[in-house]
C-alpha cells in the first residue's frame, strides 16, 4: 500500500493519527525489514544473475560491473528470459516498442524495457535493463544485446516508429508549438495516401514554415501511415506498449534492485501463465 493507504490503515487499526512524514519513514522502513536494503541488495547481485542462468539457462542475463578502487561496483543489468525471446520471435508480430523515457527506480539507476505485440494485439515484454543514465552508449549497449536475442537481420521485417507524442514534444522542445501545429502533425501522421500527407504537410507549411522544415527532416516511414511498412500489418503512431509495460510495473520499481527484478519476473510468468490456460481452453 502507498503512503496515503499505510495511514488510513494505521488510523483505522490502531486509532493514531500519522503525519505524512512519520507513515512515508514508517512504510519505508517496514520495506527495507521485508526486501533488505538497497546496498544490501546490490551486495547479492552476482549471486542472483546466476539464480537466473541456473533456473533459465537460455535466458541472457548480462552483468556489467565497474573496476574501482573498493572493489567492481554495480553498472547495469539486462534481463531477457528464454520464454520472452523464443516466444516474441516464434509467434509475434515484428514490432517492437523501446521505451525512450527511462524511469526513475528506487535502485540508484534508470529502467529502460522492450515490448512487443501479440497476435491477439496485446502488449509482450521482451527485455529490460536497469542503466546508470541515458546516453547514447547505454542505448546502444541495451540495443545490442536485444538484437542478439531477437534478430534484426531481416530489416524489412521490421517497424521502428517515432512515438507521435513524443515527436510533438520534440517540436515543442525546438521552438514550434501551439495547437494548430499539434493537428496539423497528427494529421499528417494519420494520413493514408501519399496525396493527403503533402495536403497536410502543406497545411503546416502556410501554419509555420520552419516547423514545417523540421518535419520533413524526420523519415515519413517511421511517422505517416502513408508510409508505413505493411508486412507486420500495424499502423500504430504510439509507444502505448511500453507505457503499458511501465504502468504494470509501477509497484517494482519503488523495490531495491533484486526485489525489483523478481517482482518483475514473476509479473512475467503470472502473465505467461494465464495466456497458456486461456490457449489450452480455445476450441481450434
Amino acid at each position: 500500500m502507498g503512503t496515503r493507504k499505510f495511514r488510513e490503515e494505521v488510523k483505522s487499526t490502531l486509532n493514531v493519527a500519522l503525519t505524512y512524514k512519520q507513515a512515508y519513514l514508517g512504510r519505508k522502513k517496514a520495506l527495507k525489514l521485508v526486501d533488505g536494503s538497497i546496498a544490501e541488495q546490490f551486495s547479492r547481485i552476482r549471486n542472483y544473475c546466476a539464480e537466473l542462468k541456473r533456473s533459465d539457462e537460455d535466458a541472457s542475463v548480462i552483468l556489467k560491473l565497474t573496476d574501482e578502487d573498493d572493489g567492481p561496483r554495480f553498472q547495469r543489468l539486462y534481463v531477457c528470459f528464454s520464454a520472452c525471446k523464443h516466444g516474441f520471435r516464434e509467434s509475434c508480430r515484428p514490432v517492437v516498442g523501446v521505451d525512450g523515457c527511462f524511469l526513475k527506480t528506487n535502485s540508484g539507476g534508470q529502467l529502460l524495457t522492450a515490448v512487443g505485440l501479440d497476435p491477439n494485439n496485446n502488449i509482450f515484454p521482451i527485455a529490460y535493463a536497469l542503466l546508470e543514465g541515458e546516453t547514447k552508449d547505454t542505448w546502444m549497449w541495451f540495443l545490442r544485446l536485444l538484437d542478439n536475442d531477437i534478430g534484426f537481420e531481416n530489416e524489412d521485417g521490421w517497424t521502428f516508429i517515432f512515438c507521435v507524442r513524443h515527436l510533438y514534444t520534440n517540436m515543442k522542445y525546438d521552438g514550434f508549438r501551439g495547437v494548430a501545429i499539434k493537428n496539423a502533425l497528427w494529421a499528417a501522421a494519420r494520413a493514408t495516401r501519399v496525396e493527403e500527407f503533402k495536403m497536410r504537410m502543406e497545411d503546416l507549411k502556410k501554419i509555420n514554415h520552419d516547423a514545417n522544415i523540421w518535419l520533413a527532416k524526420k523519415p515519413e516511414q517511421h511517422w505517416s501511415k502513408e508510409y508505413f511498412s505493411t508486412i507486420p500489418k500495424c499502423d500504430i503512431l504510439l509507444n502505448n506498449m511500453c507505457e503499458c509495460f511501465n504502468n504494470m510495473i509501477l509497484d517494482a520499481r519503488e523495490k531495491p534492485i533484486i526485489s525489483m527484478f523478481e517482482t518483475m519476473r514473476n509479473l512475467l510468468m503470472a502473465r505467461f501463465q494465464t495466456n497458456i490456460e486461456k490457449a489450452e481452453k480455445l476450441d481450434v
